[in-house]
């Protein structure tokens, strides 16, 4: 490329490029006839240079040339239209500077040629009639844009606010009409008709200015902390209202920027001053595009991270709102609505409900109308629901930002707009070849819509500098609609100049709740720790980590991003596996995709593991690369950036290309030292070698000896480190947070507000303009589309049927309270799902001597239970939270406080080791936490206590530092041993969920607590509880129809109701219990052994490879793991690894024999040793019972393990599963297990087993 000195700024490309064609005249002359000997084409730039290297095939003459002016003319040039024998070029020299000139190429001859002569040159080659119509429709928008300030520098593009704050200051001092101009926008402030700031008194700027400084006077005499109220009266008599500030301290630092403004403005008083003005309070938000919704709708078409990112940005707006409003003196409520389609096929969502409130925010909604008719459903809807007009609307995507644009237009409302992404970059000549996409794309309208909204808008937010003018390189999103042609429909000269004031950026955050700064100790989710030491260092590979480090001391390098070849995941591994400095200074940590191949479904992503594991072998990099599969808890993935910054490690963020790089505000927000790649937004978020680094992708060995040469500065150099992790964070507190965002976003409301009436008469012109555009061409365009269905839409509260196709994210991205540092408290996830049907019957609570199971129906026999007294959760609550095991959510932790004090709290007793017994505990989970009360989790076992004993307790007896018996670490509670670890004198009700214990053992424990409540549906419990009194504390709900997490689901959604809490954190929980109802279904259609539901097993198979750990002690994250779980992905998960896992059952089956069951006494079955594949004991055991019954044997499969705590006694694990028509229950009972009729278990005696034996293979 030239040097600075080659090509003189002052001199056009077309007055330069002559001279530079003269100097190598002989090979342009040869280059010029290939380029045109082809015929009509379009030449990218990669092209141009091919045939540069064919023409000149010497390097050194070819260097020569490519160093000169010429080179740097031919290397600014993006593309080249061939019309022989001319040759038309689109230089880029910088961004947003674009020069068209044309070459003829038999004389070498030059001539500059406008757009629209340019973009006929493109035309010629598609459709030669229309570029030659001289009637063609043209666009041009700049042709009514000349009276709008533009800046001139590429430096300056992004800073809208900033530039017209500077104008508006020079016009300020020049024009009195303009201070006028202010004044009558101060008039115009109110809030439902109520004047702010200044009433029509005051209707002149001297008499306001007069005011003004007597006004300073009198409120400096008062002292800084008096409320306005105190002297309001007396400034109203002068003219002023509300909105001045709530102090008088304040009111008096906005009398001083005003007088400043209207006397001597500077912009960052006139800022200052807009950031102060009471111009928000209602917003409404459009996003039409795809599902939206606040749960389960990531990955459903059109659906990604533009829903996180309104979610959060509502969020940070309501907080700031709110703030504002306090400051400013006022007594409103703020208003955010996000507005978007109502969908009645809402695939398990929310989409199909008109009205949902937002997680985490008090004023702010979700609105859903029809967006069907031209009968203005938004509008109408919006104005009824807010009662007044928005003072500013926000529109996302090119169908967002159109409706937005409509609606600010007809309100006469300011108006911003967020692209998120623009897809005419997506495609390579997706507007020349328009008409081979619109089948499938309809650009017409798209790009059509997307030209208009960005026109429309009062100011236009992007994330980043690239997606407006890109790179030096690179052209940007919007840069690409400066000028294109789409022929046959329009041709577009001046669509928009991106260095319009009406840009800015403003960045998105990460939530710092989440992610915060590794040296924040008192903050650090401790709980994590040992999990997240076996997820780095232990030296067994497992299904969530493969690799080991063998030297712990040293730093880590990590990298988390998907698996494919963009985020260049691979590339980094190949980096550090060539790099023997880098290898000898730190151990490389990635945390990507799947270590199988076979659970993928992307290609891409298939290819990427292949080549990992190609890789580490290659280079030999076991004992230094750790292989972690992809996770989904953010706190826990929080917490592992802030444990890669305790060994002085780095993050490395390798993609190809990045559009923003929310990972890298993450590792930086955490303290983390972050290498990321040159290539998009995280170029700007890191200033090199300042707060951080950027890495070429395309230079790996430049790279990795950039990383190597940081970690040996750190060996010599202690502080540096640290002086870069600090830097970092600065760089994001100072440019990366969502309160920042929220600041500059309100600021661009009232500040556009203003410059939109400044300038009234050239935005009439516009809009004139765009309306005329709007209705001549892209309604008509619109028309033409199809309508994928013309059914009715009916907004609804509730779902009419059960989910068609749930949607497929694990994880939705409402935000969550961080976790406390000792226990992670799983937070109540209210982002709604649309409700499945309810049990016909709800369970009740009921006291029962004994009972007779009826089917489909909980039992019920007495009154006692119902009539009882409210129970000690009811009356009272203490505040326990740091003895609450697993009760911790962000509705509970909100709520503790303000809980009476109590000496008892309620405790859970659930089956473990099942996702039965886990999700009977998730429901009371959601019931305790809503309900702000306290509550203990323990798991039960069926494994005896004294086995459990020698193995996992050393001792029953607490840690003398322990708060009291409830927080005994990794034990599992028994009921044969109760005593010694249930505190039963500080228990106020018993919950027994999906089991009952031995016999005895109700009738024991009720008698020192104040209830118990079984909730169970196993037969062994309806035999256990017939056979023994129970006094009338016991509450029993069985019912051997259902599963105990469904029938614990009815109980506490029942309970719940009859609870009074805060109506609008009812609607949330009800929704959230609403949401998770098939999830519930599905576990009870496997616990059953149903199998009714579609994929059912798959369902099952992808929970169990999940690998939860359902000791929520051991897990602290299990209610939120759980609350995260998405139907279809458990779904896809399963299905991607049920042919693996049959074949492990098709091995096993062809080596079963034949038992006698209680030795002939429950007649014979098939059984098989299932060591290995023990936890495929339930699918193993069901297909076991079928081939038994073929085999004309009892229909009963006999699932045979050893159980490493009880190898000692010799004992084995029977696992029994049935046939429908077997009953496997009374075989269990008489060996002292016990379950339910197709599914249950007990302990036998290696020696016993052997007698049972009949023959050794019962393969036909």
């Amino acid at each position: 490329m030239a040097s600075a000195k080659v090509l003189n700024p002052a001199d056009s490309i077309a007055d330069s490029m002559p001279d530079a064609l003269r100097q190598s005249r002989y090979h342009m002359k040869r280059c010029f006839a290939r380029f045109a000997a082809e015929g009509k084409r379009l030449l990218k730039q990669q092209h141009i240079m091919e045939e540069v290297e064919k023409v000149i095939e010497d390097k050194h003459e070819r260097s020569k040339v490519m160093e000169g002016l010429l080179g740097y003319i031919l290397s600014s040039t993006k593309e080249a239209a061939v019309v022989p024998p001319y040759v038309a070029f689109a230089v880029r020299a910088n961004p947003g500077f674009w020069e068209f000139v044309r070459v003829n190429s038999e004389d070498l001859s030059v001539d500059g040629i406008t757009a629209s002569e340019y973009l006929q040159f493109k035309e010629m080659f598609i459709d030669e009639d229309w570029a030659t119509d001289e009637n063609a429709l043209e666009i041009d928008f700049g042709a009514i844009d000349f009276s709008t300030p533009q800046m001139t520098l590429p430096s300056s593009i992004g800073n809208g606010v900033s530039f017209i704050s500077k104008f508006m200051t020079s016009r300020l001092h020049r024009n009195h009409l303009d201070a006028k101009t202010l004044l009558e926008y101060l008039q115009a402030l109110n809030h439902n008709g109520e004047n702010l700031m200044i009433n029509g008194t005051l209707d002149t700027v001297a008499k306001l200015q007069n005011v003004l400084v007597a006004a300073e006077v009198f409120v400096s005499a008062h002292p800084k902390e008096t409320p306005f109220e105190n002297f309001e009266q007396r400034l109203k008599e002068w003219g002023f209202e509300k909105g001045w500030g709530s102090t008088a301290e304040r009111v008096k630092e906005t009398i001083r920027i005003l007088s400043e403004a209207l006397q001597a403005p500077d912009p960052a008083n006139l800022e200052l001053l807009f950031s102060r003005l009471p111009a928000v309070f209602s917003i409404v938000i459009f996003s039409p595009h795809g599902y939206f919704g606040q749960s389960d709708v990531l990955g459903l078409p059109d659906t990604g991270g533009q829903v996180v990112y309104i979610l959060d940005q509502v969020r940070a707006l309501e907080e700031e709102l709110l703030l504002r409003i306090k400051q400013q003196g006022l007594h409103v409520k703020p208003q955010i609505l996000v507005v978007t389609r109502l969908i009645p096929d809402a695939r398990g969502t929310k989409c199909n409900q008109e009205l949902e409130p937002i997680v985490d925010t008090k004023h702010s909604h979700i609105l859903r109308v029809p967006f069907r008719t031209e009968n203005g459903d938004a509008a109408v809807k919006i104005l009824e629901h807010m009662e007044c007009k928005p003072d500013l609307i926000i529109g996302n995507y090119s169908d967002g930002n159109l409706v937005a644009s409509l609606m600010a237009s007809k309100l006469g409302i300011t108006q911003g707009t967020i692209a998120h992404a623009l897809e005419k970059t997506k495609y390579e000549d997706s507007d020349v070849k328009w008409k081979e996409f619109d089948p499938k794309y309809h650009f017409s309208c798209q790009f059509t819509a997307d030209v208009i909204s960005m026109n429309a808008a009062d100011f236009i937010i992007t994330s980043t500098y690239q997606e407006i003018a890109g790179s030096k390189d690179r052209p940007g999103q919007y840069e690409s609609h400066v000028a294109f042609t789409m022929p046959g429909l329009y041709r577009v000269v001046s669509g928009i100049s991106v260095f319009d004031p009406k840009f800015n950026i403003a960045a998105p955050g990460a939530d710092q709740s989440v992610y915060f700064p590794y040296t924040e100790k008192q903050r650090r989710l401790a709980t994590f720790h040992p999990a997240i030491d076996e997820l780095l260092y232990s030296k067994e590979d497992n299904k969530e980590h493969i690799g080991y480090l063998a030297d712990k001391k040293k730093p880590i390098i990590f990298s988390m991003a998907r698996l494919d070849t963009v985020k260049n995941i691979t590339g980094l591994t190949e980096w550090y596996g060539k790099n023997k400095r880098l290898r000898s200074l730190v151990n490389l940590v990635i945390v990507a995709g799947f270590f199988d191949p076979s659970k993928s479904k992307d290609r891409e992503e298939i290819a990427e593991i292949k080549k990992m594991h190609a890789l580490i072998e290659k280079y030999q990099l076991k004992g230094q690369i750790r292989w972690i599969a992809a996770q989904t808890d953010r706190y826990r993935n929080s917490e592992l950036y802030r444990c890669i910054a305790d060994t002085k490690g780095a993050f490395v963020q390798p993609a190809l290309y990045e559009a923003f790089g929310l990972t890298v505000i993450e590792a930086m927000n955490c303290g983390l030292p972050t290498f990321a790649t040159n290539q998009g937004g995280p170029a700007e978020i890191i200033v090199d070698g300042i707060s951080g680094y950027h890495i070429d992708p395309n230079n790996g060995d430049e790279s990795s000896n950039k990383i190597a040469d940081f970690f040996e500065k750190c060996k010599t150099d202690a502080d540096y480190w640290k002086n870069i992790s600090k830097a970092g964070l600065q760089r994001i507190n100072e440019c990366y947070t969502w309160k920042i965002y929220a600041k500059k976003l309100l600021n661009m409301g009232a500040t556009y507000g203003f410059w939109r009436q400044l300038n009234k008469e050239q935005k009439l012109a516009k809009q004139r303009y765009i309306h005329m555009f709007y209705n001549l061409l892209f309604r008509n365009l619109a028309r033409k589309l199809p309508i994928p269905s013309e059914g009715p839409q009916q907004p609804t509260s509730e779902a009419k049927t059960a989910p068609k196709q749930p949607a497929p994210a694990l994880v939705a991205a409402p935000k969550q309270p961080a976790p406390a540092a000792t226990v992670p408290a799983p937070a109540l996830v209210a982002a709604p799902k649309q409700p499945a049907p309810a049990a016909t019957v709800p369970a009740s609570e009921q006291a029962l001597p004994a009972v007779t199971p009826k089917p489909k129906t909980p039992e019920q026999t007495s009154t006692t239970g119902s009539q009882a007294t409210q129970s000690a959760e009811e009356e009272s609550a203490g505040q326990m939270a740091s003895m609450a095991v697993a009760v911790g959510s962000g509705l509970a932790a909100n709520m503790m406080n303000s809980v009476k004090k109590s000496t008892k709290a309620s405790a859970i007793l659930y089956h473990y080791p099942c996702p039965d017994g886990a999700f009977a505990a998730l429901a009371a989970h959601l019931y305790f936490s809503a309900a702000s009360l306290p509550a203990l989790f323990f798991p039960n076992t069926a494994i005896p206590f004294a086995a459990l004993a020698r193995s996992t307790l050393s001792t029953l007896s607490p840690p003398a530092s322990t708060p009291g018996p409830f927080l005994i670490p990794n034990t599992v509670y028994n009921p044969n041993n109760t005593a010694p670890q249930l505190p039963l004198h500080e228990i106020g009700d018993l919950y027994l969920l999906d089991f009952v214990g031995p016999s005895g053992f109700v009738q024991d424990v009720s008698s020192r607590v104040d209830r118990v409540i079984i909730l169970d549906h196993h037969k062994t419990a309806l035999e256990n509880l017939s056979d023994t009194p129970t006094g009338e504390n016991v509450i029993k709900v069985l019912d051997m129809e259902r599963s105990g997490a469904t029938i614990a689901f009815d109980y506490f959604k029942e309970k719940l109701n009859k609870f009074k809490i805060n109506p609008g954190k009812k609607v949330v929980v009800d929704c959230e219990f609403d949401r998770l109802r098939p999830l519930f279904e599905y576990i009870e259609d496997g616990d059953l052994w149903r199998w009714r539901l579609p994929n059912s097993k798959a369902f099952n198979n992808g929970l169990k490879d999940l690998g939860f750990e359902y000791d929520v002690r051991l897990n602290p994250s299990l209610y939120q793991q759980l609350l995260s779980l998405d139907l279809e992905s458990v779904i896809n998960q399963g299905i991607v690894t049920l042919s693996h896992k049959q074949k492990l059952i098709d091995d096993a089956l062809s080596h079963s024999y034949e038992i006698a069951l209680g030795a002939g006494l429950f007649g014979h079955c098939l059984a098989v040793d299932a060591d290995s594949i023990a936890e495929l004991r339930s699918d193993l055991g069901h297909q076991l019972a079928m081939r038994s019954c073929n085999l004309k044997l009892r229909g009963i499969g006999a699932v045979i393990y050893r159980v490493p705590e009880l190898e000692n006694d010799q004992l084995l694990k029977i696992s029994l599963r049935s046939v429908d028509t077997e009953d496997t229950t009374p075989i269990s009972l008489k060996f002292g297990g016990g379950g339910h009729r197709n599914a249950s278990s007990f302990l036998l005696s290696s020696a016993e087993l052997e007698r049972w034996k009949v023959r050794k293979n019962a393969q036909i």
